[in-house]
Order: C-alpha cells, then sequence, then structure tokens
C-alpha cells in the first residue's frame, strides 16, 4: 500500500468520522476496529504537536505476529515513518508527530503516564482494561497542539 488507508463502508467510517470526544466502536473480530484506531490518527500526522497513544493490555498483544505493531508498519508505509521497535513501539513522522503503541496490565501501570499529555488516545479491545485504567488515561488526554 502506497497511499494512505480508505476506511470500510458502514461501522468504521462512522467511527472515523465521529466528532465525539469520547468514541467506542464494537463488533465481531474482523470487523475492522483494530484498523480503525490505527487509520484515526493519521489526519494529524501533519501536527507536529501530535502525539497518539494506543493501547493494549499487554503487550504481547501488541507484538504477536499480525497484532497492531505489525499492521501498523503497513498501514503508516506511505508516509515513511522513522519506526522503533523493541521495548518502545513508535512511528515518528517528519512533522515532528508520532504514535506510540504502549500497554496497561496493571491498574497502577497508568502513573507511568502521570505528567503525560496525550491528545489521542486509543483502546484496542476496551473491556479487557478496568474502568480506573480507561477514566485515569483520560484525565492525561490534554494538550495545546
Amino acid at each position: 500500500m502506497n497511499q494512505r488507508p480508505v476506511p470500510q463502508p458502514g461501522p468504521q467510517s462512522s467511527f472515523l468520522a465521529c466528532q465525539a470526544d469520547i468514541a467506542i466502536y464494537g463488533g465481531s473480530a474482523g470487523c475492522g476496529k483494530s484498523e480503525a484506531l490505527l487509520i484515526w490518527p493519521l489526519d494529524h500526522v501533519g501536527n507536529p504537536g501530535m502525539r497518539a497513544v494506543i493501547f493494549r493490555r499487554v503487550t504481547p498483544e501488541l507484538t504477536n505476529p499480525g497484532a497492531l505493531w505489525d499492521e501498523s508498519k503497513g498501514v503508516y508505509r506511505y508516509l515513511l515513518p522513522r519506526s522503533v521497535g523493541g521495548s518502545v513501539l513508535e512511528h515518528h513522522f517528519q512533522s515532528g508527530a508520532y504514535i506510540k503503541f504502549a500497554h496497561l496490565e496493571h491498574d497502577d501501570t497508568v502513573h507511568s503516564w502521570d505528567s503525560s499529555q496525550i491528545p489521542l488516545i486509543g483502546f484496542d479491545q476496551l473491556e479487557q482494561f478496568t474502568r480506573h485504567q480507561f477514566f485515569y488515561m483520560h484525565s492525561r488526554n490534554r494538550s495545546m497542539s
């Protein structure tokens, strides 16, 4: 893919067009929820202050073959990001914007994000996170960008 991914018509397009502060997109396996999370920050990669973090509950759910990290490399390939793998999973774009993939394994893991300002926060498989994790991370949802 050498061009921006196009959302699937239906729920994926509706999710990506949503202007709400919090949008929840559910459905069965394979309906495009994870891909929508990968496409979602693309409208903002030209903004040098854009920071996005997409969470899974544990790191293997990000790094297993075919999981979000693998899929993100294909989705973002057309933008030629500098991608950092290993213990830090980030795509850095020419503008200075970046998208990070991280875990929130335990309830208190949220405190490693204290002082963070994250304009875009996504949760893949939200039902695996606790209410505390979800709402605490939204206290980090702030930025001047």
